[in-house]
């Protein structure tokens, strides 16, 4: 796997067929994945499934345009 695109990512093992909850809220003990702590505020997690066994950096900073992976949109150049 190449190096993250940002700081601001998280390299993570995805595996294929998995379902993943992304946590926004920043407040998960089990970050980078929702562990429920938004509940009560505005914050929803992006849910996706894996297509493929990989390593993949996912975005932390909240910018990227295609979230929950890092698209280098909030990095300084």
């Amino acid at each position: 796997m190449s190096a993250a695109k940002c700081a601001d990512a998280v390299q993570v093992q995805l595996l294929s067929g998995v379902k993943y909850a992304f946590c926004t809220c920043g407040g998960s003990a089990k970050y980078p994945c929702c562990d429920g702590t938004h509940r009560g505020t505005e914050f929803r997690p992006v849910k996706f499934v894996a297509e493929q066994d990989e390593q993949a950096w996912l975005c932390v900073c909240k910018k990227s345009k295609s979230p929950p992976r890092c698209d280098g949109t909030g990095c300084p150049s």
